[in-house]
């Protein structure tokens, strides 16, 4: 609407793009995906002195188009254009994480939570770099802080979740996933959890239902983290190819 009264808006495409690849996240759509990118190379074009134009690109470069020296260069240009804005700094530590930069990413997760200390999604970042880096007790302070600013948060009880894995407390990642509401997750997380328990038939059935909501819900990854996670590295390569191929 707003396009529609301004066709010039810079800002109104970049919001647009944003939406739009938030979408095609959810359905899995290249061609979402590809109109998201044209439309954040509208709001850079019409904007170009706008952080937010260059932050959603630089986003849509990195995780979906896998351009990360063109994505470094966005988020640079953001950031120098707006340093005081959370989103952009915390979508740039995780490019940063991607490109195994794990300090970097850290101090950046550090630097949105300092701008704004109630985002949950910094705060989920910033919990997932640590404990990446086997900071294991510093990550569950953030990522149950992370929680606490938003209950309902798939994410950041998965993380936890996944934290509780790593550092050897199955029963305590498996209630955590137990609350996940959505199947995916809650699936590829009660199956690592339950292996982990040595409770080999409930690990089975998670796994067997995860494959079966997988034509309904992309999961692809998902199901490559537990065959990994079990350590049967074979299954693990076959699924990971066929979330490549799609």
């Amino acid at each position: 609407k707003a396009i529609e009264l301004d066709p010039g808006y810079g800002l109104a495409y970049a919001g647009l793009a944003e939406a739009e690849s938030l979408v095609a996240d959810a359905f899995n759509d290249i061609k979402g995906q590809e109109s998201a990118m044209a439309d954040a190379q509208r709001a850079v074009a019409l904007a170009p002195e706008l952080a937010d134009a260059y932050g959603v690109r630089g986003h849509l470069r990195h995780v979906h188009f896998w351009d990360w020296i063109g994505a470094q260069a966005d988020f640079e240009k953001a950031v120098a254009l707006n340093g005081r804005d959370p989103v952009i700094q915390t979508h740039y530590a995780s490019l940063l994480a991607t490109l195994g930069r794990l300090p970097a990413a850290v101090a950046e997760a550090r630097n949105a939570i300092g701008i704004d200390p109630l985002s949950e999604l910094a705060s989920r970042r910033l919990g997932q770099f640590l404990y990446c880096e086997g900071q294991f007790a510093t990550a569950r302070r953030v990522l149950s802080r992370a929680l606490a600013l938003s209950p309902e948060s798939i994410y950041s009880r998965w993380h936890l979740g996944v934290l509780e894995l790593l550092d050897g407390h199955a029963q305590q990642a498996l209630d955590l996933f137990l609350q996940d509401k959505d199947p995916v997750f809650h699936l590829n997380g009660v199956a690592m959890a339950e292996h982990s328990l040595g409770h080999l038939e409930e690990a089975r059935a998670a796994i067997d239902q995860l494959i079966r909501t997988n034509a309904v819900q992309a999961a692809d990854y998902q199901i490559a983290q537990v065959y990994a996670w079990r350590g049967e590295k074979d299954a693990a390569f076959a699924w990971l190819d066929r979330a490549w191929s799609e």
